[in-house]
């Protein structure tokens, strides 16, 4: 599968959303990464884009922010 967008969960089972975002850059790299997490922990945001995230947030804003942050990863050139 080579999709568009993925959104990913930084705490996930068996594979955390970081290394899920390493794996998924290296085999599509086409593909826009989207991170959502809980944490609003700076390292975590860090790792999340040097993993290949285009965008990040907190699931508290998501509500309001999630679609805005996948246009912004969608619009993002790799």
């Amino acid at each position: 599968m080579r999709p568009n967008v993925v959104l990913l969960d930084i705490s996930m089972p068996r594979l955390n959303g970081i290394e899920a975002a390493r794996r998924i850059s290296q085999l599509s790299p086409d593909s826009k990464i989207v991170i959502l997490t809980q944490d609003a922990d700076e390292d975590l945001m860090t790792a999340a884009f040097e993993a290949g995230a285009l965008a990040y947030g907190l699931k508290t804003e998501m509500t309001t922010k999630m679609i805005p942050a996948i246009q912004v990863a969608l619009r993002t050139r790799v």
